[in-house]
């Protein structure tokens, strides 16, 4: 089998060596300049990312954040898990050198961004056990307690079919999810 250096001379062999030179230096000049431009938009490089997630997860799993959880639970005050995986999310931030308030805010939401990306090591992404429900179009919707922009059961435990229109005007409702 023959090669193309067979046949080309030694003064094309350098000059095909020195153009590869010439573009991986543009290259890497070019990665230097996006990792500048992402690390002064703060954008957090992937492979910290992931290690980023790594130590949550084992942080989530310690005795002690599991023994947090069980203790916002049990209280009847307003915290819950929530607040313990925020805290937890905030200190690995921390312990990756986002310490600024501004940073951490940042490195925080894209630590929770990138969750989805790695769902072998974001075990709480992998198992979600959220599904899509079955109701559709025309069925009646279930009768749900409703809870207050703060997670607390309103008094007198209002349910979903209390705030429709009696007019039968339909009823929009807006669910978030904040984890």
């Amino acid at each position: 089998m023959s090669s193309m250096s067979d046949h080309m001379s030694a003064a094309e062999i350098e000059a095909s060596i020195t153009a590869a030179e010439a573009a991986l230096a543009d290259a890497k000049r070019r990665l230097a300049e996006q990792r500048s431009r992402d690390e002064a938009a703060g954008i957090i490089p992937a492979a910290t990312l992931e290690a980023m997630l790594r130590e949550e997860a084992a942080r989530r799993l310690s005795p002690e954040t599991q023994e947090a959880y069980a203790r916002v639970e049990a209280a009847e005050g307003d915290d819950s898990w929530m607040e313990v995986t925020a805290a937890l999310q905030a200190d690995v931030c921390r312990a990756f050198g986002f310490g600024g308030e501004g940073s951490l805010v940042g490195a925080v939401a894209q630590l929770r961004a990138a969750a989805p990306r790695y769902p072998s090591v974001a075990f709480w992404v992998k198992h979600n056990r959220s599904r899509r429900g079955n109701l559709a179009r025309g069925q009646a919707v279930p009768n749900v307690a409703l809870s207050d922009a703060l997670g607390s059961l309103q008094p007198g435990h209002v349910g979903l079919h209390d705030l429709c229109p009696a007019d039968g005007r339909p009823l929009g409702v807006i669910a978030l999810s904040y984890s």
